[in-house]
């Protein structure tokens, strides 16, 4: 069976599996697992938002400082327990 979703594209029963508890919530696809946010996820997400080549798409080309990389996960963390969403950590399998 399939299902529609905003498009008229059918989208497989499976195309997607939630795991939703306390401890883990994530989002799991074929390739990728998407999940909130956590203090480890600092030395990766730096190593991005430091790359001029990487954030010449956003921010008006220029690279994030180390507070502004800190402080973007504190709050996406914050954000999640508070209100149960944030922009999430997209990790190929």
């Amino acid at each position: 069976m399939s299902q529609k979703i905003l498009t008229d594209r059918a989208i497989p029963d499976d195309f997607f599996i939630m795991y939703s508890s306390p401890e883990s919530f994530f989002l799991e696809t074929e390739r990728f697992f998407l999940r909130p946010w956590k203090p480890s996820d600092y030395p990766n997400f730096s190593r991005l938002a430091k790359n001029p080549q990487i954030m010449r798409f956003v921010n008006q080309g220029k690279p994030w400082s180390d507070k502004r990389i800190r402080s973007f996960i504190h709050k996406q963390e914050k954000l999640f327990w508070k209100e149960g969403y944030c922009r999430w950590v997209v990790e190929e399998k």
